[in-house]
């Protein structure tokens, strides 16, 4: 990942706080990248090539929140979500 592209979505009291904010960043991303028909394999592939990328990392704790892993976690659902 090109580092000046990075940005900072904000400062928030907890870590769920901060987890929760990532997930609503991921999904409005799979909306733009979102297709009729497509398969949860195609939407994973278009998210990893267009989609934002929110992470959350501590040295102390290591990988909190990675949008990949939550797009590969809920992909299905979130196309079964948009078909009703």
């Amino acid at each position: 990942m090109d580092e000046s592209y990075r940005y900072r979505a904000g400062e928030y009291n907890t870590l769920e706080e901060a987890i929760e904010a990532c997930k609503i960043i991921t999904e409005n991303s799979m909306d733009g990248v979102y297709l009729p028909n497509i398969s949860v394999e195609e939407l994973i592939r278009r998210y990893r090539f267009f989609g934002e990328d929110p992470w959350i990392y501590s040295e102390q704790k290591g990988i909190h929140f990675s949008a990949w892993t939550y797009v590969e976690r809920e992909a299905e659902n979130y196309i079964k979500r948009k078909m009703v």
